[in-house]
């Protein structure tokens, strides 16, 4: 098999001829000029191959019925030292496609299998495909140039024309109303979110170029079927903006989503697919830069400011708990407070957990003036009255001598011995003013 239009290709043995009874006579010869001009015979009596004797080459055929009119006629090449075609030491085939690997194609090796006294020639031996060995290797270099092989194989001067159309995929991105396009590549596009949606926006598409056998595609993400796709002239179209609403763009990503191409054709070929044209990196994660209260501490009834700095967190709900509710990713809010309270900064995000930051706004209670201070003792009958002062235990309780309270005028009971813990609450508040 080779990808020539020149006919078929017979190696080793010449073709067998055959035929329907109303036809009477056939003739052969070399295309070539200055050749063979050929031989007419009955398909009836004489084989081709004993027509064809030892010549090889390319040939045409002309089929003539009973009625003398040619109702058939073609062309096909012979080469005896022919064994086998191999790219990258597989057999060619029409169902052959080489999938490039995800660091790219290397360089194709072609070989041709052939017997001694064949040689192999090759028109540019400094371009895109370079002639390895005469004995029948050539190097094809990783570019959509070197896929269009034409070489010819030479034995006892005859000459065979062989065309090879290496089945490598290429893509590259393209601007209809751009003059420069981009490079065929054979390793995907890396890009985020934001990058896909902007080349929706300026209308880019992806141009494929595949083997010219294969007339229809899928393209879709990850193991998704995708669309379908038919051939465009010689290549592929995909635009940007037919996946720009598919989930994996328009939501966030904490995973690789992969724009992937897969054959529609013959399962041997669907079945090396899928390949990665375009890979979707993941979102970064939101960070809570910082999240402060200012002034960071607070008499009851006065306000702190609750401050906040989040970054990647634009598609991100944020919450601020208790009581403020859904923020913007940067701002700041005033809380008047009475107590002690902490706030919580939290992001939603979809597919991850929470995440969240915490400040503490400390509260003093408002400062006791001796005039304030009131001494509490227990009544007979339950509940709490006003005594006569605060007991020296209670003093000494609250690191307050007896001196001390003189001198801030703070009322003693020098005979109650009992000691409660909210009047020593109260004169600690005062020794702490």
């Amino acid at each position: 098999f080779d990808d020539s239009d020149e006919g078929r290709l017979f190696v080793e043995a010449p073709p067998r001829l055959e035929h329907a009874d109303r036809v009477e006579w056939a003739r052969t010869g070399h295309e070539s000029p200055g050749k063979w001009k050929g031989r007419s015979f009955k398909p009836s009596e004489t084989d081709l191959a004993e027509v064809l004797g030892d010549r090889q080459g390319r040939f045409f055929l002309r089929i003539y019925d009973n009625q003398k009119e040619r109702p058939e006629s073609g062309q096909f090449r012979f080469l005896r030292g022919l064994r086998e075609i191999r790219v990258d030491g597989e057999p060619y085939s029409k169902n052959m496609l080489l999938v490039p690997p995800a660091e790219g194609y290397p360089p194709s090796e072609v070989r041709f299998v052939v017997d001694k006294g064949v040689r192999l020639q090759v028109a540019d031996t400094q371009g895109a495909v370079s002639l390895k060995n005469e004995t029948g290797i050539l190097m094809a270099a990783p570019h959509p140039d070197a896929d269009a092989i034409a070489c010819t194989l030479v034995a006892n001067g005859n000459r065979v024309d062989i065309a090879l159309h290496l089945p490598r995929i290429w893509w590259r991105i393209e601007q209809e109303t751009a003059e420069r396009v981009g490079t065929w590549r054979c390793t995907p596009f890396t890009m985020s979110r934001r990058t896909f949606r902007e080349h929706a926006e300026s209308d880019s598409l992806l141009r494929l170029r595949l083997p010219k056998r294969i007339r229809s595609i899928l393209v879709g993400f990850g193991d998704e079927s995708g669309l379908r796709f038919s051939r465009s002239n010689s290549e592929f179209i995909i635009r940007f903006s037919w996946f720009v609403d598919h989930d994996q763009i328009d939501r966030r990503l904490t995973a690789a989503a992969l724009l992937n191409l897969q054959i529609d054709g013959p399962s041997s070929l669907r079945a090396q697919t899928p390949v990665n044209l375009i890979q979707i990196h993941p979102d970064p994660p939101p960070v809570i830069e910082s999240f402060a209260c200012e002034p960071g501490t607070i008499t009851a009834g006065e306000t702190s400011l609750l401050s906040w700095v989040t970054r990647n967190a634009d598609d991100v709900r944020a919450i601020i708990d208790p009581g403020i509710g859904d923020v913007d990713p940067i701002g700041d809010r005033p809380v008047t407070l009475f107590k002690t309270t902490t706030y919580t900064l939290r992001l939603a995000v979809s597919g991850m957990e929470d995440i969240t930051k915490s400040v503490i706004v400390p509260v003093r209670p408002v400062p006791l003036t001796v005039k304030q201070l009131v001494p509490m003792v227990p009544r007979r009958n339950g509940g709490w009255r006003p005594g006569k002062g605060f007991s020296l235990r209670e003093l000494s309780a609250a690191d307050i001598s007896a001196t001390e309270a003189l001198r801030r005028s703070i009322c003693v009971d020098r005979r109650r011995r009992s000691m409660h813990p909210p009047n020593i609450d109260s004169l600690r508040r005062v020794a702490d003013d």
